[in-house]
């Protein structure tokens, strides 16, 4: 595949002629408000796809640690999102590629001091990017690690604590993904027989005392097993949609 070179930068391709739109955005400026996660998640970005995909191969495909590659039309797409003058720049490349072959070996390519500068520089930022997350995730991993490993089942306002989200927010996102509900729509919330028989939910009886009368009620709780589950879901922008 023939390497685009966009602001003096090489804007990787993958065997089946996908772009990595993380190069397109770093071409443009590398604004956060133009970050390519923000773009991906509109329903015009996911209908175009969608249409791409009836020729029969997938128009996003996202490779760990390497990048998320977009079919040409969605290249377009994205250029024209960020700005007119963008997407005049992608235009006038791809057509420089095509009528005068530019980049059609990739040797030669990297004989641009200006390109493998580009190559050498992202490489060494994307280094440096996973280290940073790595660092910033250590202390929440060990966190974790110590909550699934004690045998204690916790609250739901407890997990929703642990897990850094809004406890009202925590029930909703919950409920939304099938783990608990409430009987009739109101009234204390109930773990699904589901997450309980998958070990990720139990009820434990608790004491309530109402104006002096003491009263037993089922209330759910997270087990470390459950715990560990909704961490690794909370770190999936799809979550929603997925089997938890």
């Amino acid at each position: 595949m023939n390497p685009l070179v966009l602001a003096d930068r090489a804007i990787r391709s993958d065997s089946e002629g996908r772009y990595c739109v993380n190069d397109l955005h770093r071409a443009a400026g590398g604004e956060s408000r133009h970050r390519p996660g923000y773009w991906l998640e509109l329903e015009q970005t996911k209908s175009l796809a969608a249409e791409i995909e009836k020729a029969g191969m997938p128009a996003i495909r996202t490779k760990q640690k390497v990048g998320t590659f977009v079919a040409r039309e969605l290249v377009y797409a994205f250029a024209m999102w960020i700005s007119p003058a963008f997407h005049l720049q992608v235009i006038r490349s791809f057509d420089a590629a095509a009528n005068h072959g530019q980049g059609s070996d990739l040797a030669a390519a990297l004989q641009d001091p200006a390109v493998l500068r580009s190559l050498l520089l992202d490489h060494a930022n994307a280094r440096l990017e996973l280290e940073r997350q790595v660092d910033a995730l250590k202390p929440r991993a060990a966190a974790l690690d110590r909550l699934t490993t004690n045998g204690k089942s916790m609250s739901l306002t407890a997990t929703a604590k642990v897990l850094q989200i809004r406890p009202h927010d925590f029930m909703d996102w919950l409920a939304g993904i099938g783990w608990i509900y409430r009987a009739g729509g109101f009234g204390e919330w109930q773990a699904r027989q589901s997450r309980i028989d998958s070990g990720h939910l139990e009820h434990r009886m608790v004491e309530i005392d109402r104006h002096g009368v003491i009263q037993l009620k089922a209330q759910a709780m997270v087990t470390p097993k459950g715990v560990a589950r909704l961490a690794e879901l909370r770190e999936m922008p799809n979550a929603q949609a997925i089997a938890a």
